[in-house]
């Protein structure tokens, strides 16, 4: 007799439960449809890996520089409303996200040219390194952003950037 794996498991339960004529699936028949999810989640992982890089050098050199810690890995975006009405900043690093919003109920300015990188930025900058102090009294080192298997690393004009295995450019 053949064993279902957690996922096809998983898979005949949900099946069962959203079927108004249960029992009626055939797992085995519906292998590829877990496959097509597994690759689709696959994907977005690869997707998220090539943002978070983009977030990244957004801290290292971009309107998110005030996010930089020294020795600690961090990615973000910094953003501005129409007419300054608000400022945030989501920052991010492997272990925890952080976001600062700063804006009023009315649509009304909250200060005389207030960004994301100066009004918001710096609140998050502050919650970031208190956690940064905590976190490094009990880790040995800073955790790293995490590269799945089929990112691979290019060095190009730019510097070192993240591809998804087959789509990276061809430097002669």
């Amino acid at each position: 007799s053949s064993q279902l794996g957690p996922l096809d498991t998983a898979l005949r339960a949900a099946m069962i439960a959203a079927s108004p004529m249960k029992g009626k699936y055939d797992v085995r028949a519906n292998r590829d449809s877990a496959h097509e999810m597994l690759a689709r989640r696959a994907e977005s992982v690869q997707s998220a890996r090539l943002a978070a890089q983009v977030l990244e050098r957004n801290v290292q050199g971009g309107t998110g520089t005030r996010a930089r810690i020294p020795g600690q890995h961090a990615a973000g975006k910094t953003g501005t409303t129409d007419d300054y009405r608000d400022a945030w900043f989501i920052g991010f690093d492997p272990e925890i996200t952080i976001g600062v919003w700063l804006g009023y109920d009315q649509k009304k300015p909250i200060g005389n040219n207030a960004t994301g990188t100066t009004a918001a930025l710096p609140i998050w900058t502050a919650i970031m390194k208190s956690w940064v102090d905590r976190r490094r009294q009990e880790l040995p080192a800073p955790p790293e952003f995490q590269r799945p298997g089929n990112v691979i690393v290019v060095t190009t004009g730019a510097g070192p950037e993240f591809f998804i295995s087959g789509t990276e450019p061809i430097i002669k």
